[in-house]
């Protein structure tokens, strides 16, 4: 019985990624641009040991904004996509 606890615990960060994170992870460095996919099993590695760093600094998570008409306007300002 206290095995399956532990080993429910070891599994919780993909357990995490995996419902957090389907299809992975997208991630983007601020200073340089460089862009990185991952699939939810790096992802859960990401959760347990920290975001990938470049640059010197760690790489930010990409969203997918496309449905929300306010986040596509405020990315449209941004990035300066029409």
């Amino acid at each position: 019985m206290a095995l399956e606890h532990v080993y429910s615990v070891l599994k919780l960060h993909e357990r995490i990624a995996h419902e957090t994170f389907p299809r992975g992870v997208r991630l983007r460095c601020r200073r340089c641009g460089k862009r990185k996919k991952e699939d939810r099993d790096e992802a859960a590695h990401y959760l347990r040991c920290g975001w990938p760093m470049c640059c010197g600094e760690t790489m930010i998570l990409e969203t997918n904004i496309e449905g929300c008409p306010t986040c596509t306007a405020h990315a449209r300002m941004a990035f300066g996509r029409k």
